[in-house]
């Protein structure tokens, strides 16, 4: 009798369907089918790939149970309800960690009182501290998602909340004594920024804690910044109603910054909880993920390790990856650049007391808007997959280029629901894209690498908007920043359906397809996408 080719299994990832079986922990199998491939016959059997770990589904049609998964868990993450508190409790504290550092419309007219930069060109001197702080904000992802990855969430939240602290201190200064100190600001807002971007990488550990709602939970770190922008409005409001000094706010809440970093402390799991909770589920044991002493040192050091196995993902698959970028770089253009102007756009367009109510407002939009749009996108994303997701946050972008040049109060007020969208929203396709094709000890670095190419695509492409703005030079102001707006939302729009577009032709890995001896080419799970 002739040879038969060997018979492999594999098992993909589906919706849940009913069990036929009386045993709970028997996997569930939904569809069974052959194909051939070079001459190997490949038998793919799709099955859930989680479970609630508090029942007796095993994942993977593993043989290990919710005690063999929650022994990883420390005593205060061991039921649904204490996870979900400890999660709540770390996205409040991040929250405060953060500061109202990324309203700076909302807090422009108020540092003007303080007389900050009087007499030296507050509109540009402002505009160049927004910018710079932008810049060293997406030039530091990589360092940030890089100490993610090495050192853990829990060490991300502590020392990212006192690195925010001291950028408030200088920020403090600067408005305390504007004469002496105004260059403090130029350090203290950035530095501030990147505390708070560090901070937030400690909600990044709950993705595994918490496996079920992965992107609901990594939407989580874009609704705490926008949460932490509500103080922005408080400020204001204490300073109208209490004539409380902008310093003395910014001193308090470097004070919440220092306490939100120690109950972050005692809330977060460690490295080590993280990667046992994730080996587990992806079938996959914890030392797999992590990498060794010996390949560190094999590898110039951990530092170069991360960096080069990042690297290598991004290269692996170089379309996608380069959409992504290009895609990145137009869309956080066509959100960042209407926001660092906004202020004085609106003066453009309306009398100074209807721009800072406008930008007052804004404080309130995105404060709360973005807040439950990250929260809900993420959710949202759970049930659509990444590729119908991107095309939704394609929509928003649409809306606010046609929103944005129309010269009417209640326009300008969609045009900011838009961008409060986009900016929400946007965060979890490239986190959810980070999670799909990078194992969980590189989620960090990845995405630290691609906000790094972004930020020095994002100099380059500001050097092209400058000259569009030259071009027009009998033009008004406002038109001006119509043209810009128009034309980095027209692009940023068709990038993001050539990405939608390229993923309907090649899936992403499902989740897990990334460790090794890991089978990318065979188990595609349409449903994921």
């Amino acid at each position: 009798a002739p040879l038969q080719p060997p018979t492999f299994t594999i098992l993909l990832e589906t919706p849940h369907q009913p069990s036929s079986s009386n045993s709970p922990s028997t996997p569930t199998l939904t569809e069974s089918r052959t194909s051939k491939m070079a001459g190997t016959e490949y038998s793919v059997l799709k099955d859930k790939k989680y479970e609630n770990y508090n029942t007796a589904h095993a994942p993977e049609g593993s043989e290990a149970s919710a005690e063999s998964i929650t022994s990883h868990l420390p005593f205060y993450l061991k039921t649904d309800r204490q996870r979900w508190t400890a999660f709540c409790i770390t996205t409040v504290m991040c929250a405060l960690a953060s500061g109202p550092v990324s309203a700076w419309p909302t807090l422009e007219p108020v540092l003007m009182k303080a007389d900050l930069f009087k007499g030296m060109g507050q509109e540009q001197m402002f505009g160049a501290v927004y910018s710079f702080s932008i810049a060293a904000q997406l030039g530091v992802s990589l360092p940030a998602g890089w100490l993610y990855d090495r050192y853990g969430g829990r060490f991300c939240c502590f020392w990212g909340a006192l690195v925010a602290a001291v950028g408030l201190l200088l920020m403090a200064a600067s408005v305390f004594w504007p004469v002496q100190c105004w260059w403090a600001m130029f350090l203290g807002y950035p530095i501030a920024m990147i505390g708070g971007q560090i901070n937030t990488y400690g909600i990044f550990v709950f993705i595994w804690i918490l496996p079920e709602h992965q992107n609901f939970v990594s939407s989580a770190a874009g609704a705490v910044t926008s949460l932490s922008d509500m103080l922005a409005l408080v400020a204001v409001a204490l300073s109208d109603c209490c004539g409380l000094f902008i310093g003395t706010f910014f001193l308090l809440i470097a004070g919440l910054s220092v306490i939100a970093g120690v109950v972050c402390w005692a809330y977060v799991p460690t490295k080590q909880v993280m990667l046992d909770v994730a080996g587990t589920y992806i079938h996959a044991d914890a030392a797999a993920i992590a990498r060794s002493e010996e390949e560190e040192e094999a590898c110039c050091g951990a530092e170069m390790l991360l960096l080069r196995e990042a690297w290598k993902v991004m290269r692996k698959h170089a379309v996608a990856n380069s959409l992504l970028l290009a895609f990145s770089t137009a869309y956080v253009l066509s959100i960042l650049y209407p926001m660092q102007e906004m202020l004085y756009y609106y003066r453009a367009l309306f009398p100074a007391g209807e721009a800072t109510d406008l930008v007052n407002l804004w404080a309130v939009i995105y404060g709360i808007g973005g807040f439950l749009c990250a929260i809900a996108g993420g959710a949202l994303c759970d049930k659509t997959g990444i590729r119908a997701f991107t095309l939704i946050v394609v929509g928003c972008c649409m809306f606010v280029v046609i929103m944005l040049p129309i010269p009417s109060f209640a326009a300008q007020i969609a045009g900011q629901v838009g961008i409060t969208m986009s900016l929400s929203l946007y965060t979890i396709v490239v986190n959810r894209f980070c999670m799909l094709y990078a194992s969980p000890d590189l989620f960090g670095t990845l995405g630290g690498l691609q906000f790094t190419i972004i930020s020095v695509a994002m100099f380059v492409c500001m050097q092209a908007l400058s000259a569009v703005n030259e071009s027009l030079p009998h033009q008004s102001k406002a038109t001006r920043y119509q043209v810009t707006f128009v034309v980095c939302g027209v692009v940023a729009t068709a990038l993001g359906s050539a990405l939608a577009w390229y993923w309907g032709k090649h899936p992403p890995p499902a989740l897990g397809d990334h460790e090794p001896g890991g089978m990318e080419a065979v188990s595609r799970d349409p449903e994921r996408v």
